[in-house]
């Protein structure tokens, strides 16, 4: 039960994280206050009553200058998985009769409930806590240093939080500090100010720190009369781990969560990911084979959620203009960063491929495009329904499965039949969809003489399968307010058509309207109070205008514009049309997969069924042929999911360590701008929804205001008068839905969940895509 001297109190089992973590740094020439340490057991003699422990502490103390600072050292602490900040005690300015008084309350708080809910909530174990007692620096400034920015998740920029005096008020989150967000060099980029010489031995510490730690680094600080001391340092625990790169192919990589951050905007299950790499390969890839492929991936996992990879498309202008332009319609402020990147000439990918690989390349695709377009030529002509799909998709559920190893060979079967299904009958249409929007979306605006928003207004045609189901819920309101009697059959059909959809849909981790039709119930509580179908009326108005506005253009311009307006009307609901039957075929995998976990688990091969989400669907079909299942994986990737379920995702990462996580706040007292997605003006009270399914309601005439909308949602725009999100883009499924119903919305608008409260009257005009705050609620 020797007190150790800092210096030597490498072992963390016996002196804590913090202290093993400071003797390393001094070992490593830091510089760190002097001071000792009480180890584990000392510390559980001490709190048994052991005087002789005491007297030992004060000798071992009596070579360091008081006064001191006391603090617990937990033995789990300053870990990459927990860092237990602000769990375990600390006591300042202690005097030498205090000494053994204070030790014995730190040691106390590694057995106190703050700590133990702490380790709970993290799925870690406390592990007790030693004590450290050093001598006390008295500084001029304090703070934290955060090697990375751990909001932004930039690992190109430092984050100084400073405050004169002692920095535990900094840290307790007392007092504002000044806050500074520097370069690596120490340069500041903005934010308050504090002394260039200061920031640059910051910056200088902390490059060194992370060296000597191998990750970013949450670092505590005293300056003192121009010398800095580091009291603590640790991994910083939220930043995203980027992705192995077994084949490089590139000085920099890019990714976007563009698109996804409406579909799967929650943190996402290995099996959800999986499932989405899985079917795009099957649906777009399949028949391009290549021995030895480099390790190039369409997606990947980052944030816990899924990202295009978008390294391969710089340094080809015809394809980074192109790229562009589908930006564009998806998110602007993503497009205006990539088009950055792009001239910055930063990202310089490599060759994949060698010559022989081009060359069989290139005879697939001289094979595979032909028939394609025959296929397209054909889906043109004929118009498919795509009734028969559905019903094909519906008629595999893998209800022959006896076993364990036949339901995950049942669920690999789903998706490479119903994935090649999809490429045969539903790509062709989807390709016509996108060539006739891509047309239209360059064209039409200059041939009307209008924005995006008003052009798209015209070709809001026929409703798309997902604007179908929430048409349905409004007929069901309807019937059970005329014919309750036939309401509960008529709900069962309705579960049984579209009960595949739901909120996070994409991944199969979270529950469908089939798996919880309370979610439907209360979706169709909104409806109930809609009263009349103002979505038809609107429709009507739109319509209207579309006669007008196309009446207005002058005859040579109309003769190319009406006959490409009519085409895209007609094609452009197959774009969403896909991930009807995509929904409904992982709504089968996720069936599969429930009663697989459940299977597991009653044999004791998985500790609990919900762990099957955890494994990806590769995982489980390598099972189905009877390999073992990787469950040693499946804790890690657990922890990973719940650390992420808190992250903001940024739209926009590169792999050198810059993030885009939104534009700063529009300039403008009450005036909030995004980009218009559906075309009109619409004044009411707001109504800020963060979970459709949570209780969520709005009455008619209020404006939903939401992080994002997927077909989880859009149930609430049959009440609402207009739709304001904060990510999002002329193309994405929100903003189609609202056009179809004559809704107008704004998208892209930063923070606009928080900048908008209840209550607050605003004018939404989905034209310009500008948000007006016009009377705000008195408070109280």
């Amino acid at each position: 039960m020797d007190i150790a001297n800092l210096a030597v109190a490498f072992d963390a089992a016996r002196f804590g994280g913090k202290a093993a973590r400071l003797a390393g740094l001094m070992r490593a020439g830091f510089r760190v206050p002097d001071g000792v340490c009480v180890p584990v057991e000392a510390c559980a003699g001490l709190l048994a009553g052991d005087e002789v422990v005491g007297e030992q502490i004060v000798a071992a103390a009596g070579r360091l200058a008081g006064p001191f600072a006391v603090r617990s050292s937990g033995v789990n602490e300053d870990s990459g998985a927990a860092s237990f900040a602000g769990q375990f005690e600390t006591v300042l300015n202690v005097l030498p009769a205090e000494l053994v008084a204070c030790v014995r309350r730190c040691a106390a708080s590694g057995r106190g409930e703050r700590v133990g809910a702490y380790a709970k909530s993290r799925r870690v174990e406390a592990g007790g806590a030693a004590v450290l007692v050093q001598q006390m620096v008295e500084p001029e400034w304090a703070g934290v240093l955060f090697t990375a920015n751990p909001v932004t998740q930039n690992l190109r920029e430092m984050v100084v939080n400073a405050a004169e005096g002692l920095g535990d008020a900094v840290v307790g989150g007392t007092v504002k500090p000044r806050t500074v967000r520097m370069d690596r060099e120490g340069r500041a980029r903005d934010g308050e100010r504090l002394d260039e010489p200061l920031l640059r031995e910051l910056a200088r510490a902390g490059r060194d720190i992370e060296r000597f730690l191998g990750e970013p680094a949450d670092v505590e600080w005293a300056w003192r009369r121009g010398e800095l001391h580091i009291l603590q340092a640790r991994p910083i625990t939220n930043l995203v781990r980027y992705p192995p790169r077994p084949h490089e192919y590139s000085n920099v990589y890019v990714w976007t969560h563009v698109n996804f951050a409406e579909t799967m905007p929650k943190a996402t299950s290995p099996l959800g990911w999986s499932l989405m790499e899985y079917a795009a390969a099957r649906t777009f890839g399949h028949g391009l084979r290549l021995r030895n492929a480099p390790g190039f991936r369409p997606f990947e996992f980052l944030f816990g959620r899924v990202y295009w990879n978008l390294t391969l498309c710089f340094g080809s202008p015809l394809v980074e203009r192109l790229l562009s332009d589908s930006l564009e319609s998806l998110s602007p402020p993503v497009r205006a960063e990539f088009d950055r990147l792009v001239r910055e000439r930063r990202v310089r990918p490599r060759a994949i491929f060698t010559g022989a690989q081009k060359v069989v390349l290139g005879l697939q695709c001289a094979l595979l495009v032909p028939a394609m377009l025959l296929r397209m030529a054909w889906a043109f002509v004929r118009r498919p329904g795509m009734e028969g799909l559905e019903a094909r998709i519906r008629g595999r559920d893998g209800a022959e499965a006896r076993d364990a190893r036949e339901l995950a060979a049942a669920m690999e079967r789903i998706l490479r039949e119903g994935g090649d299904e999809m490429r045969r009958e539903y790509l062709p249409s989807f390709l016509l969809a996108v060539i006739f929007f891509t047309l239209y979306i360059r064209l039409a605006p200059r041939l009307l003489g209008a924005g995006a928003a008003e052009a798209l207004d015209l070709v809001a045609g026929e409703p798309d399968w997902t604007t179908r189901a929430d048409l349905s819920l409004w007929e069901l309101a309807e019937l059970r307010r005329r014919a309750p009697e036939k309401f509960e059959e008529a709900f069962a059909r309705h579960l049984e058509q579209f009960g595949h959809r739901g909120p996070n849909e994409q991944d199969a981790f979270y529950p469908r309207m089939a798996d919880a039709p309370e979610l439907a119930r209360a979706l169709l509580e909104n409806c109930a109070r809609a009263g009349s179908p103002a979505h038809e009326r609107r429709r009507a108005e739109r319509e209207t205008r579309a006669r007008e506005r196309m009446a207005a253009v002058p005859w040579p311009r109309r003769l190319l514009l009406e006959p490409l307006r009519r085409l895209t009307a007609r094609w452009l609901p197959h774009r969403e049309n896909g991930k009807h039957f995509l929904m409904l075929a992982f709504h089968r995998v996720r069936r599969l997969a429930l009663r697989l976990g459940d299977r597991l688990a009653a044999e004791g091969a998985l500790r609990a069924a919900d762990d099957v989400f955890f494994l990806t669907i590769g995982e489980i079909a390598e099972f189905g042929r009877g390999k073992a299942l990787p469950v040693e994986r499946i804790g890690p990737r657990k922890a990973d999911f719940r650390r992420y379920a808190t992250v903001r995702a940024p739209m926009l990462v590169t792999s050198d360590g810059w993030a885009m996580t939104g534009p700063p706040p529009a300039p403008g007292a009450g005036v909030l701008r995004g980009d218009g997605a559906s075309a009109g003006v619409a004044t009411g009270k707001v109504r800020v929804i963060l979970d459709p399914h949570a209780g969520a309601r709005i009455e008619p005439g209020e404006i939903l205001v939401a992080p994002h909308t997927d077909p989880g949602w859009t149930p609430l725009f049959l009440t609402a008068a207009a739709v304001v999100t904060e990510v999002g883009g002329i193309i994405s499924h929100g903003a189609v839905v609202a056009r179809e119903l004559g809704l107008p919305a704004v998208v892209n608008v930063h923070d606009a969940t928080r900048l908008l409260k209840d209550g607050d009257t605003i004018c939404v005009d989905g034209s310009r895509g500008v948000v007006t705050i016009l009377q705000r609620p008195p408070e109280g």
